[in-house]
Formats: structure tokens, sequence, C-alpha cells
């Protein structure tokens, strides 16, 4: 929801042509069109086809996104909004952007799931794990360039795998911006360095302390080899624990989601595998059954009526999966949870996304009657409709049909 005269909830598509949509969010506003396009950033510095997107957060003010090359871009999206007649000249030159090292794997932004970021992390396979203050980041981009900015060394300037290694790390200097970075980890049993290989990362949803950036900062990273490296920046620079979640060699972790109520981490790799993790203790709780596809993204709704958390899982399968977390029972045991239900699409996906729909730009009638009514007639999820009849059963059956034939097809292609 961007912070305007009049809130407007909307979605950022970022597209591979480097390219992002603002489009309107579906609202209960009638007079406010949904999938309106109300504007669009270009990324001119990421080479298509080469880099893609590891980063995207809007914010109250507006949207931060990051390719994988390193390439940050901050756009003030309320301004240019409330400037209805913005030219695509005046959102380009608005925009705030400045380089870190790269290749990039993933860019999460602290506090998670929240409109109003303060601190960011970013890592890859040659990048350590490095924490920024996002509003440090923005007024240090806004300072002009240095005259003798051509001789900074390449550690600054960014973009290659040979910069972003940071060779000494027992004397690397932080960049404007940067509040923490992870030390190299320890040499293996032939004394070769060990790459950090970072696949994923998430943060934990904890309150940020006044008196320090970092206190109580907790960070999850998942690793191409499997592992789980938990870091506390304002303990020390080196994984505070270490946990060997993934089969060594058959799947990376590829996406992280941290369910603090339940306290567990909900992990997926790349070898078509869903786990549900201790947060605390590392230990895998259970595994999904019936998952035959990659996860890109993991996302927990609350199920208000039955009192529980469920999870939103978009997958490389072409299906979007509704599942159960399982109950606890003993002493940090879980049941394994369901796939409740299971939708095909026909298309890839990258994002799970779920609209609040008590996020509108209209206010509320008061007085609706058929406000009740609506509700009323909503069905659980899992529950079968009441009043459902044989011809919605035969319409069921048919879109079935279709999307069995649909995915068939598609498998069939190479």
């Amino acid at each position: 929801m961007l912070g305007t005269e009049s809130p407007v909830c909307v979605i950022a598509l970022a597209r591979k042509n480097g390219i992002v949509d603002i489009i309107r969010a579906p609202s209960e506003d009638a007079e406010m069109p949904a999938g309106e396009l109300l504007g669009t950033v270009r990324e001119d510095r990421m080479r298509v086809g080469v880099e893609r997107w590891v980063g995207l957060q809007l914010t109250q003010s507006g949207l931060v996104s990051c390719t994988s090359g390193g390439f940050f871009r901050y756009v003030p999206l309320a301004d240019l909004l409330e400037n209805k007649g913005a030219s695509a000249e005046q959102w380009d030159a608005s925009a705030i952007t400045w380089t870190v090292p790269g290749p990039l794997h993933h860019v999460a932004f602290y506090p998670p799931q929240s409109d109003t970021p303060t601190h960011f992390a970013y890592g890859g396979e040659q990048v350590p794990l490095s924490v920024w203050s996002l509003p440090k980041a923005l007024e240090a981009a806004k300072q002009p360039m240095p005259p003798d900015a051509s001789e900074e060394p390449p550690a600054v300037r960014a973009g290659s795998k040979r910069s972003a290694a940071f060779k000494s790390s027992k004397k690397c200097d932080l960049l404007p911006g940067e509040l923490w970075r992870a030390k190299n980890l320890p040499n293996d049993h032939l004394s070769l360095p060990r790459p950090p290989l970072i696949r994923t990362l998430a943060f934990a949803p904890t309150e940020p302390a006044d008196d320090d950036e970092l206190k109580c900062m907790r960070v999850y990273v998942g690793t191409k080899d499997g592992i789980i490296r938990v870091y506390e920046p304002a303990q020390k620079p080196r994984p505070v624990h270490e946990w060997q979640v993934g089969a060594k060699q058959q799947g990376s972790l590829r996406v992280m989601h941290v369910c603090a109520s339940e306290q567990i981490l909900l992990v997926g790799d790349t070898s078509r595998r869903l786990l549900v993790v201790d947060m605390h203790k590392g230990r895998v709780l259970f595994q999904y059954k019936d998952i035959s596809g990659t996860m890109s993204d993991l996302l927990t709704v609350r199920d208000a009526q039955a009192d529980r958390w469920l999870v939103l899982g978009a997958a490389l399968d072409h299906l979007i999966r509704l599942c159960d977390l399982g109950e606890t029972y003993g002493e940090g045991q879980r049941r394994r949870g369901q796939v409740l239900e299971q939708y095909f699409t026909g298309v890839d996906h990258a994002v799970a996304l779920a609209l609040d729909p008590r996020q509108t730009s209209a206010p509320a009638d008061e007085n609706s009657d058929d406000e009740e009514e609506v509700w009323d007639n909503m069905a659980v999820i899992g529950e079968k409709a009441p009043d459902a009849r044989e011809t919605s059963v035969a319409d069921e059956e048919e879109d079935d049909s279709d999307a069995a034939r649909a995915e068939k097809r598609h498998r069939r292609d190479p």
C-alpha cells in the first residue's frame, strides 16, 4: 500500500527484459479499475538474458529492486503517482541507483513482510552475507561521485566474481551504507577456501532495537550444498549455527520462509522437496509428500476460521499448492502436514502473493445489508460447499480433465 494522499494498493511485476510494471491491485472500489498500468520502471543496466531479478520490495514510499549483477534501484512511486502527468523520462530521472559486488542470488529485506523496511541483506555463491541500512544506502547513493572514483578498488566498483569474493576478508572496509559483512568460512580439509554458496536468505521477524541496528537481528542462509547457516550480526561475523538439512550433492536450497508463530522454517530445494525445520534446533520435523515440482516461493497465510496457519506454495511444475502445517505433539514434535488443495495453471510461477481484501482505497459501507450474506456464502478451505449442485460437480470434473490434458501436453513438449 503506497502512502499517497489516497492510499493505493499496487503490485510490482518484474519481467525478464529489465522492466518492472506497477499495476493497480484489485479493490472493492468499482471506480478504481483493477489491472490498470500506473507506470513502468526500467533497469537499463541489466544484461537481458544473462542477469535476473533477485530482489523486489514495495515500500510505503517507493520500490526497491535489485538484479543478480548487484544493480540496486529505488524509485519514489508515491511522489510519481501523486504527479499523474509524470512522463517516462521523469520516472527514470527520479531513480536512485547504486551498485554492490555481484553476482548475487538473493536479496532479503528486514523487517520481513513489512512495507517500511529499514535494512536489507544479500549474498551469492561467491559473495558473503552482507547487511545494509536502507536509509543510509539511499543517502550515500544521493551523494555526488568523488572525482577519484575511477581509482577505487574493484571491490567497490563491483560487478565481477573476482571483485565479489573479497579476497582479503581480514582487511575489508565496509561500503557506504553497509553495516556488517560475514567473514570467510574456514578452509576445508585441504586448506582450500570455501565459498559461501548462498542461494536464499530469510530474516527472523524480531523487534528492531533502538540502541543498536543489528541487535536481535537473525539471518538464515540457505546454501547450494543443502546447509542452513544462522547468523546473528550483533554477536560475531561467523555463523552461530550450521545445519545440514538437505542431502549432500542432491539439490541446493532454493527458497526459505520463516513462520515465527509456529517456530519453524519452510525450506524448498531443487530436488522437489518441501521440508519443515525447527528454526531453533535445525531438526527436520517432516517432509511433505506428493510434491512433484521445485518450489519457487512460499508464503504463510492465516486461516482465521480454523485458527491455523496454511502454506501457499508456487512451484515450477505449474501447480499452486495449499498445505497445512500439521499438529504439534509431545516435545518439539509435529505431525506431517498434508497438501489440501493444488491448482494447475499452465504457467511457470515465480512468486506466491496473497492480497489482503481489507486493503482498499474505498471505505467500507457500514450499513451494507449484503456483507453478512457474502461471508455466509463463502466456503471454508478444505470443505465442500453445502449447496453444491450436480451441475457444478460436473463442471469441476470437466475442468480437472482439461487441466490434466493440458499438463500432459506440457510434459510431452521438450
